[in-house]
């Protein structure tokens, strides 16, 4: 059957009402706020401890690595020193981020099919953190390629504008317009590729193919879910955040929703929820 959802979803059989969406995952969001913030909890905690022992791990190692290389005659710069750990912690915290956060929409998407859930479902996904790694990474590749290449030529463009080449600025500033509008597509249709990872269990490269192939047919509705999510976000923040604590499980769970209207949750539903 998950087979049969997915073929009917990379073909647009499926209907998106943002409204209605919202209005459901409002009416979710008694009940998942413990699970959600639970979770929050443990993610801070957990990066904090993991960056931190493999900090202390790393400078212990390049502390030796200076000793040695004196005693060898090689001298190891400062530079280097700091350099070479902050790059394999800044790689490996990715590892525990990335299942972690894909903890954190499971307990959204548990909520909306009315399935157990708790905060330590953070936990339960880590043996995705390959693919989930390498997904990121082509979908870091895709969006912030596009962000930093718009960014340049804008730039480019003002310091045309400023030298007087107004005629090769005007181009410039389009090649930026376009490179956005590029951005945005691929940013609203890679919306659902965490999840096509750890619940329908495609491999990185298929769950960023699918999901845009799926979102490419309702692709304004789903923008426009997006900017609504957005805009009860920035509400929510005005009375001092307080409105955050309901808000962002309730966007958790309107991620859900979406995902679930257009892939299913076959494989959840039909799995027995483990407490250990």
């Amino acid at each position: 059957m998950t087979n049969d959802k997915l073929a009917a979803a990379i073909h647009g059989q499926y209907d998106i009402k943002p409204f209605a969406i919202i209005a459901e995952a409002w009416k979710k969001t008694k009940g998942v706020k413990a699970s959600f913030w639970g979770g929050t909890a443990l993610n801070i905690l957990v990066c904090m401890v993991f960056v931190s022992l493999l900090f202390s791990i790393l400078v212990s190692a390049g502390d030796k690595a200076i000793i040695h290389g004196h005693l060898m005659g090689i001298k190891i710069t400062s530079q280097l020193l700091w350099f070479i750990p902050f790059l394999i912690i800044f790689i490996g915290s990715f590892f525990v981020i990335l299942p972690m956060f894909s903890g954190m929409l499971m307990i959204g998407i548990y909520r909306v099919i009315d399935h157990p859930h708790k905060a330590t479902l953070v936990f339960k996904y880590f043996r995705y953190r390959y693919q989930l790694f390498m997904a990121f990474v082509v979908y870091q590749i895709i969006v912030g390629g596009l962000t930093v290449l718009g960014n340049y030529l804008a730039n480019l463009s003002n310091t045309q504008a400023l030298a007087g080449n107004h005629d090769l600025s005007i181009g410039l500033m389009i090649a930026s317009i376009c490179c956005f509008l590029v951005y945005l597509y691929f940013f609203v249709s890679y919306l659902l590729y965490v999840p096509l990872i750890v619940e329908k269990k495609l491999l990185g490269w298929r769950a960023l193919r699918t999901s845009r192939q799926a979102i490419y047919y309702h692709w304004f509705k789903i923008f426009a879910l997006q900017v609504l999510m957005f805009i009860i976000l920035v509400l929510s923040v005005i009375p001092f955040a307080i409105g955050l604590i309901w808000s962002i499980p309730m966007l958790n769970n309107a991620f859900a929703i979406l995902y679930r209207e257009i892939f299913g949750i076959e494989n959840l539903a039909n799995q027995t929820y483990a407490t250990s």
